[in-house]
């Protein structure tokens, strides 16, 4: 008479050989997602060139009519590309649209040499004009990629940098501002200067902050403010040295 512990094991290893031959068979499904084949250095990508590898990695749909009114033309511009710091890859950014919803928003990818897709990360833009500056102005500087991003509110505008040298997630980035514009209350116009070395970035800020005068149709403006700010590499984030002058500009 079979023992219930030897009944269990037998149950067990039937169990355990259905799972190893699932697994074989996802497995080998694997090999027909599809790459993407970008054949210069660096460049810009069409919609016809990046779509079908899109789809097939589940990074959008076109189910929405949505998608097919704002990407109608198969020469649109989509996304943008350069070579990786791992020999061989390539990180790209996409402008695409959310699956669930008809949000513009954009994604790192990166690809190895094969094509093939092995990281991916989402960003998020304010609307469809930031998400289509960001692909002409995403560039690369040394190791580092440089992702530009803005700020919109009532009387206030801004403009900010994701830097980073692999493919991370935004929330894990600080923002680098380079300029803010303040017209509301206070005014206060910020712009910035930045050099870019192996680890560090040098911002140099001016700071312009006006107030209305006596007849209060007309801003006076006090004396500029300049200051330096150094952020360093830092466990894969970006610290600034000396907070002091951010601590004065009106960052979203």
């Amino acid at each position: 008479m079979i023992s219930f512990k030897h009944f269990i094991l037998t149950i067990l290893a039937a169990f355990s050989g259905l799972l190893f031959t699932a697994c074989n068979n996802s497995c080998d499904s694997k090999s027909g997602i599809a790459t993407i084949s970008l054949k210069d250095d660096s460049g810009y990508i069409k919609k016809k060139e990046i779509l079908s590898f899109l789809l097939e990695n589940n990074l959008t749909d076109t189910i929405k009519e949505y998608w097919q009114k704002r990407f109608k033309n198969d020469e649109d511009t989509i996304g943008k590309y350069f070579p990786s710091n791992t020999q061989g890859n390539k990180i790209l950014l996409v402008k695409l649209l959310y699956k669930q919803d008809s949000f513009e928003h954009l994604v790192v990818l990166e690809i190895n040499s094969s094509g093939q897709l092995l990281k991916n990360t989402a960003y998020w833009p304010n609307d469809e004009w930031c998400a289509q500056d960001a692909i002409r102005s995403f560039t690369k500087t040394g190791r580092y990629f440089m992702i530009t991003g803005s700020g919109h509110g009532s009387g206030y505008g801004s403009e900010y940098k994701y830097i980073f040298d692999t493919v991370m997630h935004e929330d894990s980035l600080a923002k680098i501002y380079c300029t803010i514009y303040r017209y509301l209350g206070v005014e206060q116009k910020v712009s910035s200067t930045m050099k870019i070395y192996d680890s560090t970035i040098l911002v140099h800020y001016i700071i312009m902050n006006g107030y209305y005068g006596e007849s209060d149709d007309k801003i006076e403006r006090e004396e500029a403010k300049e200051g330096d700010v150094l952020y360093t590499w830092v466990n894969n984030n970006w610290k600034a040295s000396d907070s002091s002058i951010l601590k004065e500009m009106d960052m979203d």
